[in-house]
This record gives structure tokens, C-alpha cells and sequence, in this order.
């Protein structure tokens, strides 16, 4: 089948594909960064403070996984996640994607690993 469309500067076009044989159809949805962060599980034995960190789905899913995201992270002295907030919005993320923070320069290493969740994306 041919397909063809003629799209101009700002026009926004969403595509289905269906493999012949397969007929699943598939929703490619890319772009899409983090605006808000849940704090799922803040950890438990992190260091205190504060810092920027990059935060990455867990496990990652190919291509599309969310990518480049950094959060401003605030460990209160229980060692425990007290705020987060998104610094940059990174890409390909969706809501309920499932984060861990991948530089444990800011957090430390912990008893237990905190877990965040996208709650909603821009």
C-alpha cells in the first residue's frame, strides 16, 4: 500500500504502522518530556543534601526508553528523598514510566534504591 501525505512547517502527523501478517498495530509515540515526578520510594541510607542527577527508566526499553532527564534532588538527614524536581525535561518518556537515579555522585548508594515515577509529561 502507498502512502502519502504532504505535511508543512507546524503541522503534527501521528502514525499507525500494521505489519502485513501481524496486523498489531502499534502507537510510536515519541518526544515527550517529564514535567512532574512522583516520589514512588525516596530510599532509605542515601547521603543528605542536595544536587542535580540524571534519572533514567529502569529497566531501559530499547530505543524508545526515556532519556536525558535531570531532577534537583533533596535527601533530608534520614536519608531519605524529601523533594524532587525536574531540571530537564529529557524525551521519549510516558507517564508511569518507572525511574531510578543513575548518579549516585548526589544520593550515594543507600540501603535502598529510591524509585520515582513520571506522573505527568510536557
Amino acid at each position: 500500500t502507498n502512502l502519502q501525505e504532504d505535511l508543512t512547517a507546524g503541522n503534527v502527523a501521528k502514525l499507525t504502522f500494521t505489519l502485513e501478517g501481524y496486523g498489531v498495530p502499534q502507537d510510536y509515540q515519541q518526544g515527550d518530556g517529564i514535567a512532574t515526578l512522583t516520589i514512588t520510594n525516596g530510599g532509605n541510607g542515601l547521603s543528605a543534601g542536595t544536587g542535580v542527577a540524571l534519572v533514567s527508566t529502569s529497566p531501559a526499553q530499547g530505543n524508545l526508553s526515556g532519556k536525558n532527564a535531570t531532577a534537583t534532588i533533596t535527601v533530608n538527614g534520614s536519608g531519605v528523598i524529601q523533594t524532587i524536581t525536574v531540571v530537564a525535561s529529557g524525551e521519549n518518556y510516558k507517564v508511569g514510566d518507572v525511574l531510578t537515579i543513575t548518579d549516585t555522585a548526589v544520593v550515594g548508594s543507600g540501603d535502598t534504591a529510591p524509585v520515582l515515577t513520571v506522573a505527568t509529561v510536557a
